[in-house]
């Protein structure tokens, strides 16, 4: 059933404020004030009278299985109504699952997006609805609530220091996740911003999409190191720890020693890279923690309670390296 607090809300957002997510490519996001509310009759405890979807944009590797398992534990933990759908990348079926979800007498919608664009017209129906949206992993542009995420500028800086303390005018290959999404955006800038201020001369020597793929990493870095050869080629930053193993295991195929004769950097704190990074055969990994189910379910409290809600909630992370390893276990999944 449809919450009065709830409908109040967004009423009163969507009169109000009109998020726009990170544009495809920039690498920034764009911040609005925070989200207005009217004052809401009493807090509201989230149950099984609330109904809350999901909508994934597909679960290719570790790090999205990882958030939809979270989503799916807080969803039972918290017993509210839960409806799932799962797009498998395909982007009309992303737009046709929020649609039937919207169908429905809905709550909440969290929405995990493809892309930097393509859902402006669902987030608008959403809207007229009266049905909150968070987002999660990535942004996208549209009206929403707030998107929980990591920093990914932030992620990307890190990296280069990673990179940058090791070797300073370190030869960089650059294997990049989906384009078009925030996430790539993000850590290209953060990556090329420390370069430009601490490491000016580091150089990327080759950019390779990669899509996130631990496969397509694998292929891509066999062909940069045939064509470039392993004397050009200091590290490898990528942006996502898929593709860094998949980057591991390509520098091992070539009869090279990853951690010693190419350096290898990654995002995400996966478990199998956490064990790289033990070993020593990765530099390191930025954590990005999938584990958002707690985080959404937090804001939809503040939600129904009429608090207020920023339009980025940032999950905090951490560096993993071989100084830290053994105690970051936890983190990892």
């Amino acid at each position: 059933m449809k919450t009065k607090n709830v409908k109040r809300f967004f009423a009163v957002m969507a009169a109000t404020t009109l998020v726009v997510g990170m544009v495809a490519g920039c690498g920034n996001t764009v911040k609005a004030d925070e989200v207005s509310k009217e004052e809401s009759s009493g807090p509201k405890e989230i149950g099984p009278d609330l109904t809350v979807g999901f909508a994934q944009s597909g679960n290719p590797n570790p790090w999205m299985v990882a958030l939809t398992e979270s989503m799916q534990q807080s969803a039972d933990e918290y017993g509210v109504n839960y409806i799932y759908t799962d797009a498998n990348d395909d982007m009309a079926t992303h737009v046709a699952n929020i649609e039937d979800m919207l169908a429905k007498d809905l709550d909440i919608l969290v929405i995990a997006p493809m892309e930097d664009t393509g859902l402006e017209a669902v987030l608008d129906e959403a809207a007229e609805k009266g049905v909150p949206v968070i987002l999660s992993a990535r942004t996208t542009q549209g009206e929403y609530v707030t998107t929980v995420y990591s920093d990914q500028a932030w992620e990307g800086e890190r990296c280069a220091e990673l990179i940058g303390e090791k070797i300073p005018d370190a030869k960089v290959v650059e294997l990049r996740g989906i384009e078009g999404t925030s996430s790539v955006a993000g850590r290209e800038k953060g990556f090329r911003d420390v370069m430009a201020e601490q490491y000016p001369d580091m150089e990327i020597v080759v950019e390779q999409t990669a899509n996130f793929s631990r496969q397509e990493a694998m292929d891509a870095m066999a062909n940069i190191l045939q064509a470039k050869g392993p004397d050009a080629i200091d590290a490898v930053y990528c942006h996502n720890d898929e593709m860094a193993l998949g980057a591991v295991q390509a520098i091992k195929d070539a009869g090279l020693t990853p951690g010693e004769d190419i350096q290898v950097v990654g995002i995400d704190g996966q478990k199998e890279a956490w064990e790289l990074v033990k070993s020593g055969e990765m530099l390191g990994t930025v954590q990005c923690s999938p584990k958002h189910g707690p985080t959404v379910f937090e804001v939809i409290q503040k939600i129904l309670d009429g608090e207020t809600v920023q339009k980025e909630t940032i999950v905090p992370d951490q560096v993993i390296t071989k100084e830290n390893v053994d105690e970051s276990e936890s983190l990892v999944f």
